[in-house]
């Protein structure tokens, strides 16, 4: 990728009185940037692809992924206390309340809509039943309960919303550690808007 970009100059050109040194500082912006995008797409796709199968997607993946993401966020945080711009996008509140919005699969939106408007008896019950919940990021009950989990029918909705969420939120995330059980309208305000908290909304702070 970083070969790529040098090659086609997808790259901060800077002018030529810049001195070599310092510009060639900037030549790996743009390829860490796509590359942290294709990671961060990946990431999300696979969580949703094992849970399909049954497989606890999350577990599995983030316990390999989360440590470089908590990294990242401490680093956004510390840059925030020391007045610098924050860096890193792709942080756990980012993956939590852009790309996992009511739980694995992003299921929130079939919860409300199922809730109002579903015919079948079963599907309004169970997604009755899943809303609060899913309210909170736990979506076990509409993924076992409908069921979402290998039903052909619903794996392109349930694999990709999340990545089309993944890529819709980049560059919105700000920085702040949530609990990943915090409702999701607190939830989206604390992801992005971490510079306007008042000190007292530390008691729902993060389980890091």
């Amino acid at each position: 990728m970083y070969r790529i970009c040098v090659k086609y100059r997808i790259t901060i050109c800077l002018p030529k009185q810049v001195p070599e040194a310092v510009g060639n500082s900037f030549l790996a912006l743009v390829p860490i940037m796509f590359i942290a995008i294709i990671i961060a797409i990946i990431v999300v796709f696979l969580i949703t692809f094992l849970w399909w199968f049954g497989i606890h997607g999350g577990s599995l993946v983030q316990s390999v992924t989360r440590p470089f993401r908590i990294i990242a966020l401490d680093e956004n945080q510390n840059a925030l206390q020391n007045g610098n711009l924050i860096q890193n996008d792709f942080v756990e509140p980012f993956f939590q309340w852009f790309a996992q919005y009511g739980g694995a699969g992003s299921t929130i939106g079939l919860v409300i809509i199922g809730s109002i408007i579903a015919k079948s008896k079963l599907v309004k019950t169970t997604t009755r039943t899943s809303l609060i919940p899913s309210i909170f990021n736990i979506n076990e009950p509409i993924l076992f309960g409908l069921p979402i989990l290998v039903n052909p029918y619903m794996w392109v909705p349930f694999v990709f919303s999340p990545v089309a969420g993944a890529i819709v939120g980049f560059g919105a995330q700000k920085a702040m550690g949530i609990n990943w059980v915090l409702h999701p309208f607190h939830g989206h305000f604390r992801a992005q808007l971490v510079h306007t908290l008042p000190q007292g909304d530390k008691m729902t702070s993060d389980y890091y």
